[in-house]
């Protein structure tokens, strides 16, 4: 459980690692950052909550010889949008932040998103680390270069493809995550475990209590079996054009409810589970599953807390808005995942 796992993505841009342990990661952040050739400049952007707990931690991981800043957003849905990002930038300029100043992401989804959005702008682009504090920022949203912000239209219209430096997963900081965000999270993996991963399928089934005990092995465990999950998309089709769009099952539903809520009252993961529920109820409705699969995914979501709910009557006006509007991702059976072209009308 001690010993420091190391996986390695490759973009067009460059590869890059991605570090997991328990508390592991962390202790090797300024050897790591050395051997990286990034800093002696670093300006951490995080949330103020995320700072009271582990701000102080943070900075003695640092080498006593470099420049370490912090910049405080909000890391709410809601307020991950273009307004943030000017003030970021405003910011750093203040600092006097140049190209080769290193930007640190050290939150969650929105934190990662804005960092890296911010990084792939800023004077053209600089770079930046991401210090995923949880589960979902884990193992979905810092892996693989999306990063970008949401307008009053959408989730994530306004963005780019600028993949950190270097990623560092530490499954201690899952210890004092919300439940209601731990379990957001799940649901990122359960989605893993029902488009391509048989193995993390059976993990989910026979570690339940584990998971939600949040055991550091299993963890652990879950964390790096999703990351290679996604890997495999996402070196195939960087940019979302063909196989990685696979990715995306339960993502249009979700997206769309997101936006309806106004990014409020429902985490991503909630919104993902009922995207989930109807793609499986879909696949069902356009005979490509046996009703057997359908129940295992609705059985699967249920066991973990996500209660199936009716939708919006309003739906289909915001996933006319979505990317990835008409194509959806259905199932033909567990781990044989297919693309559907589907108008927004049908809802």
């Amino acid at each position: 459980m001690k010993k420091l796992k190391k996986i390695t993505l490759h973009s067009r841009l460059y590869s890059y690692p991605v570090y997991i342990g328990y508390k592991t990661p962390l202790k090797k952040l300024s050897s790591i950052l050395k051997t990286l050739h990034l800093g002696p400049h670093f300006v951490v952007i995080t949330a103020p909550a995320i700072s009271r707990l582990y701000g102080a931690s943070l900075q003695k991981c640092f080498s006593p010889t470099v420049k370490v800043d912090q910049i405080f957003i909000s890391d709410k849905e809601k307020d991950k949008n273009i307004d943030a990002v000017q003030k970021i930038i405003s910011h750093l300029l203040q600092l006097r932040a140049h190209r080769k100043t290193c930007l640190v992401a050290f939150g969650g989804g929105v934190i990662g998103d804005m960092t890296g959005f911010v990084a792939s702008i800023y004077m053209r682009g600089m770079p930046f680390i991401a210090i995923p504090t949880t589960l979902l920022s884990q193992v979905d949203s810092s892996l693989g270069g999306k990063c970008g912000v949401n307008t009053r239209e959408g989730k994530n219209l306004v963005g780019s493809f600028y993949p950190p430096r270097a990623i560092f997963s530490d499954s201690s900081f899952l210890k004092t995550l919300p439940q209601e965000q731990y379990q957001s999270g799940l649901a990122e993996v359960i989605k893993y475990a029902i488009i391509d991963n048989q193995k993390l399928w059976n993990t989910l089934h026979t570690h339940h209590s584990q998971i939600l005990k949040r055991v550091p092995s299993i963890l652990e465990k879950i964390i790096v079996s999703s990351v290679l999950t996604k890997k495999k998309f996402i070196e195939q089709d960087e940019k979302d054009f063909s196989k990685r769009q696979i990715l995306n099952f339960g993502h249009t539903i979700g997206h769309a409810l997101e936006a309806h809520a106004t990014y409020r009252g429902i985490t991503h993961g909630e919104a993902i589970a009922q995207g989930m529920y109807v793609a499986a109820d879909l696949s069902l409705q356009k005979k490509l599953c046996h009703p057997k699969t359908a129940q295992q995914i609705h059985s699967l979501l249920e066991k973990y807390g996500f209660l199936k709910q009716d939708l919006p009557t309003n739906i289909s006006s915001y996933i006319s808005r979505d990317k990835k509007r008409g194509t959806w991702i259905l199932m033909k059976d567990l781990w044989k995942p297919q693309r559907v072209p589907i108008p927004p009308e049908v809802f």
